[in-house]
């Protein structure tokens, strides 16, 4: 019975699904095993209406995550945002030089990093690091998970825009994305046409 229980548990099925869907190659779409049970979620209706409208282009989402097991909150998110209208690069399990690649190559508008297990003081300085030695400084970046309050105030001084924990409501954390990338964009341009 143990054995049965080992084998089929969580972390060992999420192995064999990254394995055979290659956790190094990002997804256009998050499409988790599951999503075919899904349906759009009501309080994220509005968001893709208004995102037509209001977006010169659809927002580019690279999610990517510190560990194999609490998975749940990873794939609610990454539906979310697609029902919303984003476009969801999944990273999957990434270290913060493998999330600067992946961000690169997907012209990533934005970083979610999702942080469980990992000291996220350490993991964002790697991060920000990284960013700055690869020449992509101006991405913003979101982290979500459970992250300590003095955590929480160390990363957000470091230029995390957006900290969201386990239960926040998903229209909030969608007008959030959505007003950080606006931001973001809105400064670049500022940028490049000086």
């Amino acid at each position: 019975m143990s054995a049965g229980r080992r084998m089929f548990s969580p972390s060992v099925i999420s192995q064999e699904r990254e394995a055979i869907w290659n956790r190094y190659f990002p997804c256009r779409e998050a499409q988790p095993f599951w999503a075919g049970s899904f349906t759009i979620i009501p309080e994220t209706r509005h968001f893709q209406e208004e995102e037509r409208g209001s977006m010169e282009k659809k927002i580019r989402f690279l999610l990517s995550r510190d560990d194999y097991y609490h998975q749940r909150g990873y794939w609610v998110l990454a539906s979310a945002l697609r029902d919303a209208g984003l476009e969801v690069i999944l990273g999957g399990i990434q270290i913060p030089s493998e999330m600067v690649q992946t961000a690169i190559h997907e012209d990533a508008d934005i970083i979610g990093y999702r942080i469980m297990d990992a000291a996220p003081k350490i993991l964002i300085a790697m991060l920000f690091d990284e960013m700055n030695q690869n020449g992509i400084p101006d991405i913003p970046v979101v982290v979500g998970g459970i992250i300590p309050k003095k955590d929480e105030c160390i990363i957000k001084k470091m230029g995390v825009k957006a900290v969201f924990h386990p239960y926040s409501p998903l229209a909030m954390i969608m007008g959030r994305v959505e007003d950080i990338v606006r931001e973001a964009r809105a400064k670049r341009k500022n940028k490049e046409s000086k």
